[in-house]
């Protein structure tokens, strides 16, 4: 699936959080205790957040990818994060899930990004020094 945020929560312990719609597919699956992986994706990567944001689909049918502890890595991304849920907590009409990092990678690539409904690439600020 696509989340639209995914938030640092800690980094001793590297915790993170998103939050998924109460009705969604893939909030059952999300106990405490179980793995999952996390693909932030990489500019040009738009298709790829366009697929795993539409339900009732092969998402990994036309999605280039390889198994990482056990996890799914979509191939080019910015980061990829191996979690273990923490716990879930239920917010208006959806549900904040808290996971712990157990093993992360980055790449030098720039982030996909979405705003005001639309993807963006970052333009670098120059630096003051």
């Amino acid at each position: 699936m696509t989340v639209g945020t995914l938030s640092v929560l800690s980094l001793e312990p590297a915790l993170v959080a998103f939050a998924l719609k109460a009705d969604s597919g893939l909030l059952p699956h999300l106990h405490t205790g179980r793995a999952a992986g996390i693909n932030v994706l990489a500019d040009g990567q738009s298709d790829v957040a366009l697929r795993f944001a539409t339900a009732s689909i092969d998402r990994f049918n036309s999605t280039r990818w390889c198994e990482e502890h056990s996890l799914p890595r979509i191939d080019d991304g910015v980061a990829w994060l191996a979690v273990r849920v923490e716990g879930r907590i239920v917010l208006g009409d959806h549900t904040l899930v808290t996971a712990r990092v157990e093993h992360g990678e980055t790449s030098r690539l720039t982030p996909l990004l979405h705003w005001r409904r639309d993807f963006h690439s970052p333009n670098p600020i120059a630096s003051a020094i």
